[in-house]
């Protein structure tokens, strides 16, 4: 069965922003979600600058948690965070 948009927010709203204290659905912190075949594509958009706590990483694309919480959706056999 293929993921779905459903999948996918269902996923990221298992991820908290300490920041706001709700999750990234619950926070309106997700611009976009993109399903094309295989490949997702999020878009989430803070409303300050990132800072360290939030993202583990230099990155906040290859936070492992919300990367973490997509795998869990047990339709992705692989997630990786692009620019």
């Amino acid at each position: 069965m293929a993921i779905t948009e459903g999948d996918v927010s269902a996923r990221l709203a298992t991820v908290v922003d300490p920041n706001l204290g709700k999750d990234l659905v619950a926070g309106k912190l997700v611009r976009a979600i993109r399903v094309d075949g295989g490949d997702v594509t999020v878009d989430i958009q803070l409303g300050y600058p990132a800072s360290p706590e939030f993202f583990v990483g230099a990155d906040p694309r290859s936070d492992p948690r919300i990367l973490q919480s997509l795998r869990q959706a047990g339709k992705l056999s692989a997630a990786q965070a692009t620019p």
